[in-house]
């Protein structure tokens, strides 16, 4: 392990022994790679008895595309799913956006065709009864619903 990447045999281990010690309700993890599905895939029904839900950036196959990237500084600045999901989690009330709705608004923006016609499949894995929760849940109270005040 220690080599900085993530696998997905110590990412289940370290749930299990999260879920067994008892130190979660439930878990919503955003997983951006290329074929970040397939660390989920194989744990689905596991996932799914442990209260954890997980959306991925491309399913088990494919390459995540569409970075952004800043050509002056020529660094990558991530790709369309992170920046679609973390957007929608500021543009709506999280008490009353659910993070199906949230899913179903990233999975339509990251899978349009771009100018270079590459996209990536957006996929939900593990407890899908958590979706119908607020995002309020699990991203706290400081999205739109704090700005109207001001």
């Amino acid at each position: 392990m220690g080599d900085g990447k993530l696998y997905k045999d110590h990412l289940s281990a370290m749930f299990q022994q999260l879920h067994r010690r008892g130190k979660y309700k439930s878990v919503v993890a955003y997983i951006s790679a290329c074929i970040s599905g397939n660390i989920f895939s194989s744990f689905n029904e596991l996932y799914k008895n442990m209260n954890i839900y997980a959306m991925t950036s491309s399913n088990e196959t494919e390459i995540s595309f569409r970075n952004l990237e800043d050509a002056f500084l020529e660094v990558s600045l991530g790709n369309f799913f992170d920046l679609a999901w973390i957007q929608d989690s500021w543009m709506y009330d999280r008490r009353n956006r659910s993070l199906e709705q949230q899913y179903e608004k990233v999975k339509e923006i990251v899978g349009r065709p771009s100018f270079h016609q590459r996209r990536s499949t957006v996929m939900q894995y593990g407890k899908k009864e958590i979706t119908n929760e607020p995002l309020a849940s699990y991203h706290g109270f400081t999205g739109l619903e704090s700005r109207k005040d001001k």
